[in-house]
């Protein structure tokens, strides 16, 4: 039962995800906290963004922490949606900052462009997850999963946004 059952590659890779989490989103929450103290809303967005950016990981380390210690499993929608559900959160609290603080005056065009992307990327991924979960993703181990197109190609899409945002003006 739980841990016994666990092999020691799963055993590290639980408490490794476990250690990860824990560190990104501890200082995630101290970014957030700076907010309430200088009242910058790009301290609070960045502190979601750290908090959120490790979503990914947060299905493997929740389904590691079920088994070691409750010996249950979650099933592929609920794996699914913790692990990918809330990346959109990450991109467009993280497009939100950088164009505060780098492009004040193109913040709400840019912004909203973003977010009308995530929304629909969003909707898009509801959906899948209750009419066909393997095309956002499948659970190849117990504690780790693929990502399919959809979902690849969006992460891409944000990292590829990100990138090109810097070289505007």
């Amino acid at each position: 039962m739980g841990l016994e059952d666990l092999t020691e590659f799963e055993i590290i890779q639980g408490f490794a995800g476990l250690i990860s989490l824990g560190i990104t989103i501890f200082i995630g929450f101290i970014i957030v906290s700076k907010y309430f103290k200088y009242k910058k809303i790009e301290l609070f967005t960045v502190g979601l963004m750290m908090v959120f950016i490790t979503s990914g990981w947060w299905g493997s380390t929740l389904n590691f922490l079920f088994y070691a210690f409750f010996n249950f499993e979650m099933g592929d929608q609920l794996y699914i949606f913790i692990s990918y559900g809330l990346v959109s959160l990450a991109s467009i609290f993280w497009i939100y900052s950088f164009v505060y603080i780098v492009y004040p005056k193109l913040k709400w065009k840019l912004f909203s462009i973003w977010l009308a992307i995530s929304i629909v990327y969003t909707i898009f991924f509801m959906y899948y997850l209750f009419t066909e979960p393997s095309i956002l993703a499948v659970r190849i181990t117990r504690f780790d999963s693929e990502t399919r197109y959809f979902v690849t190609v969006y992460i891409l899409l944000s990292l590829l946004i990100s990138s090109q945002i810097m070289f505007l003006e």
